[in-house]
């Protein structure tokens, strides 16, 4: 026997849909199972990430990441991994900077690794942009480990959901006076409607 859900889409929608389907009530409490977002889309194969890494960066040396969206699809970022060993860095993401484009592209990873790729990913993103300039911050993070020189991390779970057609750039800046490796690593999914 399959389990009845009624499901309202959104505030004030007066449409109910169903869902039914085996499994979709927990057997020991009767509670409805809950999937997120996140778990949902690496399901569909619609979860992506990429990462770059430069070793031996020196005083202001940076990494960079340019993020271009396309016309129709947003990139929902959901998660960041930043991680050096600098003692002191900065992170900043930047949206429509000036900017050469880089030439070097940035695999992409679809999630969802057994299965093929359902959607692939419209957003394109390049290692070696140049001349940067302007642009409006969106994130401007100061970390390190100060005098304990040892490897600092974060790790960002706050949805940012990027602009359509522009560019972005994602730039992690050893600041410290010291030669250190620079890490980071981005997890989005795209969507065509901007609350999905």
């Amino acid at each position: 026997m399959s389990d009845l859900i009624l499901i309202r889409n959104a505030p004030g929608d007066t449409d109910v849909d169903t869902i039914t389907g085996p499994g979709i009530i927990e057997n020991m409490t009767g509670s409805i199972k809950i999937i997120n977002a996140t778990h949902f889309k690496v399901h569909a194969g619609e979860l992506y990430s990429a990462h770059h890494e430069v070793v031996n960066a020196t005083q202001n040396e940076t990494l960079l990441i340019q993020f271009d969206t396309n016309t129709t699809n947003y990139a929902h970022i959901k998660r960041m991994e930043i991680y050096t060993t600098a003692s002191d860095a900065r992170f900043e993401l930047l949206e429509d900077p000036n900017l050469t484009d880089g030439n070097l592209p940035l695999a992409k990873v679809n999630r969802n690794r057994p299965q093929a790729i359902s959607i692939p990913s419209q957003s394109t993103l390049w290692s070696n942009p140049t001349n940067i300039t302007g642009g409006f911050k969106i994130e401007d993070i100061r970390f390190g480990s100060g005098d304990r020189k040892i490897a600092d991390s974060r790790s960002t779970d706050l949805e940012t959901i990027l602009n359509l057609d522009r560019p972005h750039i994602f730039r992690l800046t050893n600041l410290a006076n010291e030669t250190v490796v620079l890490y980071l690593q981005i997890f989005w999914y795209e969507s065509t409607n901007i609350t999905v």
